[in-house]
């Protein structure tokens, strides 16, 4: 098979995965988290479905969920000057977005980015009672940011809610995290496909220079770019060449530069031809187009028969 055709094949097998990831990533990966409406803790709201289990550290009591997602309450004689220490120099970590958020009397939203996926942590102040919501991600996708921002627009503590503005500073941080650190199933796709075609851009013109003719190509009887050697040893290499008859020699050129030669009065019984290919040793070339190889064939005083298997 010949470059061309080989980098089709390549480019279709690629759609077929960007598609595969797709599916992967919307109806695997990202599916939404269930929800349950709860009243846990003097707080009511969308928790995620399932079990859960009461865990303290500290002062802090609350429960842990599945999911990765914890809530925590703890009270304080001193809450507004705590929050705003917090505010000041807390929540140390890479990739960091910190900004207040109108969550009862005061509210913060943190965005720490951790290893492969990213941490979101939200606190607020009702009265003299702190409160404090996280949920770990561990991949980029926005499947656990999602349900984050539906727990806290549906918390209600006391029969009250969050602050009106709340879903408008959401829908606002969510547009400040670039894909690069949170993506939707179809931007993640579109990027990994943006890399494939960068790829693309940068491998197509190295293989038309690798099978380009060389700059003294006057100097030839005949030159038959962009054709293909395969070389056969630990295992298969493909790439493009230039096939130049001078005199009795083929010549094969790669980035312009003579790699083989083929003397043909001498090595005429190396030569044998397969499958619309030219076979000498564990090498074979292969035509552009059949123009070219009939080329071949004739400076090679071949004809079209079948040669040893390759």
């Amino acid at each position: 098979m010949g470059w061309r055709k080989t980098l089709k094949l390549v480019f279709l097998i690629e759609i077929g995965v960007l598609l595969a990831l797709y599916f992967l990533f919307g109806s695997v990966l990202a599916r939404p988290i269930p929800t349950a409406t709860m009243l846990l803790g003097g707080v009511k709201a969308e928790f995620p479905a399932g079990e859960y289990q009461p865990v303290s550290s500290q002062e802090w009591e609350g429960f842990r969920f599945a999911f990765g997602f914890r809530l925590f309450s703890r009270p304080s004689s001193e809450a507004e000057k705590e929050f705003a220490g917090l505010m000041a120099n807390g929540f140390p970590g890479q990739g960091r977005l910190r900004l207040p958020v109108s969550l009862f009397d005061q509210g913060l939203y943190v965005f720490n980015r951790r290893h492969k996926g990213y941490v979101l942590t939200a606190v607020w102040r009702q009265g003299d009672r702190w409160y404090w919501a996280d949920i770990v991600s561990f991949s980029t996708l926005d499947g656990s940011l999602n349900f984050f921002h539906r727990f806290l627009k549906s918390v209600e503590i006391g029969g009250r809610a969050a602050g009106e503005r709340l879903g408008r500073e959401l829908a606002s941080i969510r547009s400040r995290l670039t894909p690069l650190n949170v993506q939707s199933p179809a931007e993640l796709v579109l990027m990994i496909g943006a890399i494939m075609l960068l790829v693309w851009l940068l491998i197509y013109p190295l293989m038309k220079w690798s099978g380009a003719a060389p700059r003294n190509e006057a100097d030839f009887e005949f030159c038959t770019p962009q054709a293909t050697l395969v070389v056969r040893g630990l295992g298969r290499r493909s790439s493009p060449c230039c096939v130049c008859k001078r005199g009795n020699s083929l010549l094969v050129y790669k980035f312009r530069r003579q790699v083989l030669e083929i003397r043909l009065p001498d090595e005429r019984e190396h030569l044998s031809v397969k499958k619309r290919s030219l076979v000498y040793k564990n090498q074979r070339l292969i035509p552009d187009n059949e123009d070219d190889f009939q080329r071949w064939l004739t400076a090679a005083s071949l004809s079209l028969v079948q040669g040893n298997n390759f």
